[in-house]
């Protein structure tokens, strides 16, 4: 059985496994450490990956910064705010074992896309 799961943690796909994110396996089944890279995984750069590099983390600060501009509360756009110092630890963290995983290909990933926001940042 195949779970497969776009958009997620780190910025690669696997398949086998619903535990590890967008690094694609090859037919390896089972779990790891959730999040961690894996012998055999390859970089996904297509599709949405092909624009930005996290967009699992956009859409969770556009969710949240919906929520609270619909109902209109300061302390939800606060919150949301607040958010993105966190998000950007991990994805410092995220694309420092992308970048020690695989090299000069991620580097080139980088080079070319955005991290969050197309054309900006």
């Amino acid at each position: 059985m195949h779970a497969r799961r776009a958009g997620s943690w780190i910025g690669f796909e696997q398949t086998e496994s619903p535990h590890s994110p967008h690094a694609r396996s090859p037919g390896k089944p089972g779990g790891d450490a959730e999040g961690l890279v894996q012998p055999g995984h390859t970089l996904v750069t297509t599709g949405i990956y092909g624009v930005i590099r996290h967009p699992s983390y956009l859409g969770a600060l556009v969710f949240a910064l919906g929520w609270g501009l619909a109902f209109r509360s300061s302390v939800g756009v606060l919150l949301a705010a607040l958010l993105i110092p966190l998000l950007l630890a991990r994805i410092r963290s995220e694309e420092a074992l992308l970048r020690a995983q695989f090299g000069a290909e991620y580097d080139a990933y980088c080079a070319r896309t955005s991290r969050l926001i197309p054309g900006v940042f």
